[in-house]
Parts: C-alpha cells; sequence; structure tokens
C-alpha cells in the first residue's frame, strides 16, 4: 500500500523548503468532497449557470466577507503546500474566505465571530475573483439550519484595528492534491491573527496557526497507509521522515522510532519506552500547521445551489 501512495505522490512532491518541510508541487490542489485534479473547491465541479439560480438568498444578514487572494505560507505536519494553494487561487478552482460575522467597527469590536467557508465563482472567470467586489457564494457545506449559522466559527474581538480570534478547534476540510485524497484533519486550539483595513477593506499580515495531534493523524488513512506513519517516518524519495514539533505536554517533544518506513516505538518527552507499532496512539504531542495569507473583500452573494 505504501507503493500505491508513492506512486500517487510522485510527480507533485517536489524538493524541500526547509530543513523541515517539503514543497508540493503548482498543481491539481482544492479543497472539498470531490474536487480532484484543480477541480473546482468543494462538493465537486459546479454546473455554472449565467443566470440566478445558482445562489440561494443568505437567510441573514451577512458579515464583513473577504476571499484570501494570496497565500505566503501553508504547512500541515511538516509538509509546504504553499505553490499549489496558490495556483489553485489564481486559477479559480480553490476559493476559502473569512467572514466576520457582527462586526461593527473595523478598528474596534470587543466582539467579533470569524467564520471559515468555502465560496464559490458565479461567473466561473477568476481574472475578477479578487477585485474587492466580486459575487460569490458560499458552499452549503458551511451553513447550517433554517438561519444558515456558520459552521466553522472563531470568537474573536477587534482592536486597533488587529483582529484576534481563538483558540478553537476546527478541522481543516479535506484536502485534494493530484486526485489524492487527504481525509479531514482536526486542527487543535485554531488562532487567527490579522489586520482589518480601514473601511473593511481587506486582511492583511493574517496568520492561522493550530496544532495537529499525532493521535488524530495516527487515525487517518491515505491510500491505504497511516498518515502518522507516512510523515513520521516519511516514503522513501518522497517525503522525507518528519519528527513531531509541537510539544503539548509541556515535557518536552515526543519522539517516534521507525525502522523500513513502519514505526516500532515512540519515547515520550520524559523518555519514558512506549513500544510497539501502535505507540502512537499513547502519543500528546503534535505538528505545527501554519497558513499566512491576505484577502481581499467580496460581495456574499448567498449559498450555492448546485
Amino acid at each position: 500500500m505504501k507503493l500505491v501512495l508513492g506512486v500517487l505522490l510522485t510527480g507533485w512532491l517536489a524538493a524541500g523548503c526547509g530543513d523541515d518541510t517539503r514543497a508540493v508541487g503548482d498543481g491539481g490542489v482544492a479543497f472539498g468532497d470531490g474536487a480532484v485534479d484543480g477541480g473546482a473547491s468543494g462538493g465537486g465541479e459546479p454546473d455554472m449557470d449565467d443566470g440566478l439560480e445558482d445562489c440561494r438568498e443568505l437567510a441573514r444578514e451577512p458579515g464583513a466577507a473577504f476571499v484570501v487572494n494570496d497565500v505566503d505560507a501553508f504547512v500541515v505536519a511538516g509538509l509546504e503546500f504553499s505553490a499549489g494553494v496558490q495556483q489553485q487561487l489564481d486559477d479559480g478552482n480553490l476559493l476559502f474566505a473569512w467572514e466576520l460575522v457582527g462586526l461593527d467597527d473595523e478598528a474596534d469590536d470587543d466582539e467579533v465571530l470569524a467564520a471559515f467557508a468555502l465560496v464559490r465563482d458565479r461567473d466561473d472567470d477568476p481574472d475578477d475573483n479578487f477585485t474587492g467586489k466580486e459575487d460569490l457564494c458560499i458552499d452549503p457545506d458551511f451553513v447550517d439550519g433554517d438561519e444558515d449559522a456558520p459552521v466553522i466559527t472563531m470568537d474573536g474581538a477587534v482592536e486597533e484595528g488587529m483582529l484576534t480570534a481563538g483558540p478553537t478547534d476546527i478541522a481543516l476540510p479535506p484536502l485534494y492534491i493530484m486526485g489524492l485524497p487527504i481525509p479531514e484533519i482536526p486542527l487543535k486550539d485554531a488562532t487567527l491573527s490579522a489586520a482589518v483595513e480601514a473601511g473593511a477593506g481587506g486582511l492583511s499580515d493574517a496568520s492561522m496557526e493550530a496544532k495537529v495531534l499525532l493521535t488524530d493523524l495516527n487515525e487517518l488513512d491515505v491510500a491505504g497507509v497511516n498518515l502518522l506513519t507516512a510523515i513520521a517516518c516519511g516514503v522513501s524519495g518522497i517525503i522525507p521522515p518528519t519528527p513531531p514539533n509541537v510539544d503539548v505536554d509541556g515535557d518536552g517533544v515526543e519522539t517516534i522510532v521507525c525502522e523500513d518506513e513502519q514505526v516500532v516505538s515512540c519515547a515520550d518527552g520524559d523518555g519514558t519506552l512506549i513500544e510497539g507499532s501502535g505507540c502512537g496512539a499513547e502519543l500528546q504531542d503534535a505538528y505545527a500547521f501554519v497558513m499566512e495569507f491576505s484577502a481581499v473583500p467580496f460581495v456574499v452573494a448567498g449559498v450555492w445551489q448546485p
């Protein structure tokens, strides 16, 4: 099965961008449950229509909405996806956004709900997505109930023009790379910070950070391969072995010992040995998740309806 994963990865995993990360190639990266080989973000490729039936009206008043237009860093568990994500942003195949629900004053507001969502382009023209006035539709998977309440949210506030939100446990939506599905990954203690530009004219110097727990990775498989094993032990010629880098429980970063690209034992930060290939289930530490980005305004046209 590891050979299958290696074959799928070959061709999109490129040379490293540093000692601790590997870079993913330029194409075929998208979010959602059906976006493959650069397909539209979320739920498969939409059937675009020039009429108004592609969006239904949002059941609530939308907040200030921003679509991500530039990604400076996108690192998940030591793997660098920035180039591939940026290419998909530019092509219009990946559109993710933040909505600041309840924002009354972009300079100072003590109660703001930061909501993450995938959005869809109504005119299928990527050239105007980042003009600051494009009509975009929220993917229906990111609203809930009769009031279209946001699904992925962080409580936050704005002080002197700086937004801070979290920490909150959320989940990274499924990620597709060249047709290889990376399952939904839980993010622990996710935080968001950004400068809110005057007149809600955009988000700059934005950063989202979180922890990807080793126990969560240990429960996920990709092409029949345990995800924690693939990252920690590496895949020959494709992914270098990448050790955990976040000390969650305060006793030092845990160690995963591999032989022939398989986990054989683990060691707690205090040196306690945990024998056996299943030791990942007993670990407490994590890998870092980092996304650095900027975002521009857009008009919430409603909720996408296929």
